[in-house]
């Protein structure tokens, strides 16, 4: 008890010295109660301390171990810093953008938190241009409170570490400098406690069907582990379906019913990989994988439960579709090429090629029971004016006699392969104006099979006093570094 007292007289008693098992009373204050006085002065310095924060988070995701993600974003104030790619991606939250659980007994809904104002800003655009791949995105926001218990370790640890670069002004002694070193460890173990625990909460947009109202929010929150944010974070939302890692062709086909083929008879795989990265109410997979395994995979389907068929191609001179199989039964790994069919469309197709070769004998083999030479006369099945008996029938606006056979199928109208357009865009819309062309437009043709895209934008600008040379230079090198074609000021 004794031993405690003076050891609490040291910590709070400004004018106590402590010099190993030596106590006394000073003129100036002790080094607890000076570290006090430096780390009250940083407390009040916040914004440094937001600073200091997002730093050692950029250090804590710059782990190699990224789970299911395939990048990983951090203390990005902008959204503009957010790519627009179709790849997974966490991104880990400024220290300014905080986050704290709703209660769900308030009769009140809670306005939304800086954290969920941003998150749902980064969805909408990227920067000045809207976005086209929000489904491939999961926040991780910090805790409200337990940022400020990270902001105490950070202000204890620079206090005590300013201590010692004082040392000679202080006049402290050797023990003294060591028990400084001693809270500066101390300190530094806090924050790396600390850290995962601000850091906790899992956002994750989803929509329950398309629309434009918006997105809604699954929170979850991280438990306490020795893995790394990044990694914790891949596991928990691998445990909550937030990020698909396999998926079921049952499920899969539960998606194209649901929202994807109401009024198709197939999709193209390229088209279903291109939607899940895009659209918030389809499945968030970690990679293009996850979706090209679950089409061929003869597990990946519950036993007895249809599915649908995977064809390699369409021909449209005779619309049918080519190499159909059932899923699960393709030997080789599904392709962006590949249609994914309707079981329905593809068992009736299927049927009708098998009726057909059982009503439709080879050439030169008739059925009539006279001589061989004849075409059939008896099976044929040409629309025409006369009868098959005679041999007398006329193919189907041609006016000349039948053969008994299945007439040609009619030629397919032209093939449409181009797409060409103008826009004019208005100076102070330009970058909004173009996002919604590319997101509108542009998007639905990239996805099409070998399409190829050329884009261009001509500009030209008059400014009737004149171009002073400070500008001239600044856009000539600007322009030089965007690569534009013969660039000129006249």
């Amino acid at each position: 008890v004794f031993g405690d007292a003076l050891r609490r007289l040291g910590d709070r008693g400004r004018y106590i010295q402590q010099d190993g098992d030596r106590y006394w009373i000073d003129t100036s204050p002790n080094l607890n109660r000076t570290a006090e006085d430096y780390r009250e002065s940083y407390l009040r310095q916040r914004e440094e301390l937001l600073v200091e924060a997002n730093r050692l988070l950029v250090q804590q995701a710059g782990s190699k171990d990224r789970g299911a993600f395939a990048g990983v974003q951090s203390a990005q104030l902008d959204s503009s810093g957010i790519p627009d790619d179709p790849s997974s991606r966490l991104v880990l939250l400024a220290a300014q953008y905080t986050h704290k659980t709703r209660r769900k007994d308030s009769p009140q809904p809670a306005p939304p938190s800086p954290a969920l104002e941003w998150a749902a800003q980064c969805l909408q655009s990227k920067g000045n241009s809207p976005r086209q791949y929000a489904n491939t995105l999961v926040f991780l926001a910090p805790d409200q409170d337990n940022l400020e218990n990270l902001f105490q370790a950070i202000a204890d640890q620079r206090a005590w570490q300013k201590v010692i670069d004082e040392k000679l002004l202080l006049q402290i002694t050797v023990n003294q400098e060591n028990q400084a070193a001693a809270k500066i460890q101390e300190a530094t173990a806090a924050i790396a406690a600390r850290i995962p625990e601000t850091w906790c909460h899992l956002l994750v947009p989803h929509q329950s069907q398309p629309g434009n109202q918006g997105p809604s929010w699954d929170e979850f929150r991280l438990s306490a582990g020795s893995e790394g944010l990044v990694k914790r974070a891949s596991s928990k939302c691998q445990q909550e379906e937030a990020l698909y890692q396999a998926l079921g062709a049952s499920r899969i086909r539960r998606y194209l019913d649901n929202f994807l083929w109401q009024n198709r008879e197939s999709v193209s795989v390229q088209e279903l990989v291109a939607w899940c990265r895009k659209y918030l109410y389809l499945p968030r997979v970690s990679t293009d994988d996850v979706i090209l395994e679950g089409l061929t995979n003869a597990q990946a389907a519950l036993t007895g439960d249809s599915t649908f068929y995977l064809a390699e191609g369409f021909d449209e001179a005779c619309g049918r579709f080519i190499g159909l199989k059932p899923q699960g039964q393709f030997q080789s790994a599904a392709t962006m090429r590949m249609l994914i069919v309707k079981d329905e469309v593809a068992q009736a197709q299927i049927e009708a090629e098998q009726r057909a070769k059982t009503v439709d004998p080879p050439a030169g083999k008739g059925t009539g029971g006279g001589d061989d030479t004849g075409p059939g006369l008896e099976t044929g099945t040409a629309t025409g004016t006369g009868t098959s008996a005679t041999n007398t029938n006329t193919a189907e606006g041609t006016g000349k006699p039948g053969t008994g056979v299945n007439p040609p199928p009619p030629q397919a109208s032209p093939q449409r392969t181009t797409f060409t357009g103008s826009l004019k865009l208005e100076p102070v819309r330009a970058g909004l104006q173009m996002g919604q062309f590319l997101e509108e437009v542009m998007s639905h043709l990239q996805t099409l099979p070998g399409a190829k895209v050329n884009l261009s934008v001509e500009v030209h600008v008059k400014a009737p006093n004149g171009i002073d040379d400070q500008t001239a230079r600044i856009v000539l090198e600007n322009a030089a570094a965007l690569k534009l074609d013969n660039p000129q000021v006249y």
